[in-house]
């Protein structure tokens, strides 16, 4: 008995000890938790969306046809990629029409999402031994408006970025291994190499290689020689792209480094001005924190103050503290990659707000919150996921209402009605019966101005004259833009006074901010396509230029 007595103490000691290792092993680490709760916030968002992004409406009848084609040189292997997976839920039974087809994108964007926390996730692993911290990290990361706006919608980016993410936490895990960590760095360009052919704009990932690669084994040289391979095979594969289908030597190498195929439309995507660049700079980092809800420049966010100058502020905030925080801990190379990122935006400026440009965002803003404390990083992300749940929040619920509306107004339109628009395309064009008219849409495409300017009378033509009726979201408000658009674009011979109707005076739909033509405005649009006018008036107003006074084509609000 003695003995027995002797023995429990540390029979429950060990006990204890089973106990307290039991617990541990079951503990879901914050990371870990952190990663479920942003994948479930995602999941939400892309579930619950009902308009998408323009940008990935637009591929729906590539993704849809029969053949595997390839994209433009900026987006190469969306379209066959995009193809490929909606063929496989097709033989599932899972798609049937595009509306279909773009949720079942949403799904990849998702997926995309989800891939891209877990390899940040295990980048921070590598950085920091701290879970609190790394958690926090994370959480802020993908608090990030563009990520829940982006993995939560449909363009080319996501799976792109998804896809350079990964190779680099893979170069990062590995690179104090002295055997593997250069085949791993290698593997980070190829990866980085092969999402380019995705989505251009993700060659900038090439500018985080510092952060992966082993200083030990390979030299900057090498670093830099084979990022320069990876830059030419990619532009290389995208030149042969073009020749193939048919585009001169110079045509393809001008939309391999310059983008679209249209010059025009080159130069209204970038302008020449100090004062652009600056405001790039400016206001361009902030929204890579919290984007703001339509937002229309600066000169029009500080004429009228309003929530947006709240959450640019306090995106400011934050990547002010942050930048500062990087630079007294020294982390050059995190800094230099922001700066690589920015120039996209930067080049882009009369873009530079576009949440597409911040895809790879979260990764240095990561690594920079590292080094503040976990409490610090966990306040941080609460006010950026807050402000960034509102703007989520409020593109959804618009966006749910506009699909409602549309869906019900669509209901009386038929084949042989033509929808007029300032812009691209008709809104949630893949529930629109008709035909359209899209003077952006049209002008903007291309590589010939000539032939897309004949194409826009023709198809002005066949909206006014042979069409049964003619809708639109463009009227009187909107000739400023119009005309912008016109003479950018050098559009002549329309008098588009004659072409406009009055809202007042229009006849109206159920949808806000839609209109339909009566039969007598409709027939004096019809005879200003054919360059004759009951007003006296031929060719297009001038006294307005786009790159002097910023505007833009509105919007639709439907």
């Amino acid at each position: 008995m003695g003995m027995a007595a002797r023995s429990r103490p540390p029979r429950e000691h060990a006990l204890s000890t089973v106990a307290r290792t039991s617990t541990a092993t079951h503990r879901v680490a914050a990371d870990q938790l952190v990663l479920l709760v942003l994948a479930a916030l995602l999941i939400v968002a892309g579930a619950t969306r009902r308009e998408f992004f323009g940008d990935g409406v637009r591929h729906l009848p590539a993704i849809l046809s029969e053949r595997i084609q390839p994209g433009e040189p900026r987006w190469l292997l969306f379209p066959p990629l995009a193809n490929l997976w909606i063929r496989l839920l097709s033989g599932l039974g899972v798609v049937a029409h595009g509306e279909s087809a773009l949720r079942a994108l949403v799904v990849l964007s998702v997926a995309s999402g989800i891939l891209l926390l877990v390899a940040l996730r295990v980048w921070l692993r590598s950085e920091c031994g701290d879970d609190s911290r790394r958690a926090a990290a994370l959480l802020l990361a993908g608090s990030c408006g563009p990520f829940l706006i982006l993995f939560s919608d449909v363009a080319e980016p996501q799976l792109a970025a998804a896809i350079a993410v990964a190779g680099l936490a893979y170069a990062r895990c590995w690179r104090d291994d002295p055997d593997r960590g250069a085949r791993a760095a290698f593997c980070a360009v190829v990866a980085i190499a092969l999402a380019s052919l995705i989505y251009q704009g993700v060659i900038l990932a090439l500018g985080m290689l510092p952060l992966v690669v082993p200083t030990t084994t390979i030299t900057r040289r090498r670093l830099a020689l084979a990022s320069g391979v990876a830059i030419l095979v990619v532009m290389a594969t995208m030149m042969a792209s073009e020749l193939w289908k048919g585009a001169p030597v110079s045509a393809a190498a001008t939309a391999v480094v310059r983008g679209e195929r249209n010059p025009l439309m080159r130069s209204m995507m970038a302008t020449t001005s100090p004062l652009k660049y600056v405001a790039a700079l400016v206001a361009g980092p902030p929204q890579g924190i919290i984007p703001l809800n339509n937002y229309a420049g600066l000169r029009a966010l500080t004429s009228s103050l309003d929530i947006n100058a709240v959450l640019l502020l306090l995106g400011g905030i934050v990547m002010a503290a942050l930048v500062v925080r990087g630079v007294r801990d020294r982390q050059w190379s995190v800094l230099t990659a922001v700066a690589i990122l920015l120039a996209l935006p930067v080049i882009r400026n009369q873009q530079y707000a576009y949440v597409k440009f911040y895809v790879l965002w979260p990764i240095p803003v990561a690594l920079l919150a590292l080094g503040w404390r976990s409490r610090t990083i966990f306040a941080a992300a609460a006010v950026v996921l807050a402000a960034n749940s509102w703007v989520l929040t409020e593109q959804v619920r618009h966006g749910r209402e506009n699909y409602a509306h549309a869906r019900s107004t669509y209901a009386s339109a038929t084949s042989s009605t033509c929808w007029f628009t300032s812009g691209w395309t008709p809104p949630f064009a893949y529930l629109w019966p008709g035909t359209a008219a899209p003077v952006l849409g049209t002008l903007a495409t291309g590589s010939e101005p000539d032939l897309q300017r004949q194409a826009l009378t023709g198809s002005l033509r066949r909206c006014f004259c042979d069409s049964d009726a003619v809708w639109t979201d463009t009227t009187t408000r909107d000739a400023d833009v119009l005309t912008a658009i016109a003479v950018h674009f050098d559009y002549r011979g329309i008098d588009w006074a004659s072409m406009l109707i009055e809202p007042q005076k229009a006849n109206g739909t159920t949808a806000p901010d839609v209109w339909v033509y009566s039969a007598i405005s409709r027939g004096r649009a019809c005879l200003a396509t054919q360059g004759r006018s009951d007003r006296g008036q031929t060719g297009v107003r001038r006294g307005s230029d786009w790159g002097q006074t910023g505007v833009r084509p509105r919007p639709s609000q439907f």
